[in-house]
């Protein structure tokens, strides 16, 4: 099932051919992760070398700034894939960010070394990986241009960017997410509900 499900997120990026299939099917590249809540699965100084297809759960991306303070910079979830685009690609060693789990969660994960195999036998992972990292670049682009609108319209914003995330998340997360503070989240929620 989960198998299935990887196959299906592939496709959508760039069809699989049918070897490849039978290699994800057969001898499985990926190995299974079951990730409880509140577990990191990055930090500084590790290198971040997988990338991780979500079959279950919620992640966020963030670092500490200067004052200590949590800065959330974007959502892994559910039927997603999850990596550190440069360190990922480059080979260097994550300096800044965390990734933990917001959820008890389910991964299926690949190594770099793994995947650099892979690209020598079937050319379509190249373009999947290619297309997971500019949906990831993609996402921290909406997510800078979402900090740069009026602070009361983010919330709306956010909604739209991310329907099937926002439920599960804590106000504190969100308010982290968006760079506002609790009073400017609840007259954001005030004045959407009454559209």
């Amino acid at each position: 099932m989960l198998i299935r499900k990887l196959i299906d997120a592939l496709s959508l990026l760039h069809p699989l051919s049918l070897r490849y299939q039978a290699i994800i099917q057969v001898e499985n590249p990926y190995h299974y992760r079951i990730i409880k809540r509140d577990t990191p699965v990055l930090m500084p100084g590790k290198d971040a070398d997988e990338l991780s297809f979500i079959c279950k759960g919620l992640f966020k991306l963030y670092r500490y700034n200067e004052g200590g303070e949590e800065m959330i910079f974007d959502f892994f979830y559910e039927g997603i894939f999850m990596m550190l685009p440069v360190d990922f690609y480059d080979g260097t060693r994550n300096e800044l960010y965390y990734i933990s789990a917001l959820h008890d969660s389910e991964l299926l994960t690949i190594n770099r070394a793994k995947m650099t195999e892979l690209y020598a036998m079937f050319p379509e992972v190249k373009i999947q990986t290619d297309r997971i990292r500019s949906r990831i670049s993609l996402r921290n682009m909406q997510h800078l241009n979402l900090l740069f609108t009026p602070a009361l319209d983010r919330y709306v914003l956010f909604l739209k960017l991310y329907p099937n995330v926002a439920r599960w998340l804590t106000e504190i997360d969100i308010c982290r997410f968006l760079g506002i503070s609790k009073k400017t989240l609840y007259r954001s929620k005030n004045d959407f509900s009454k559209w």
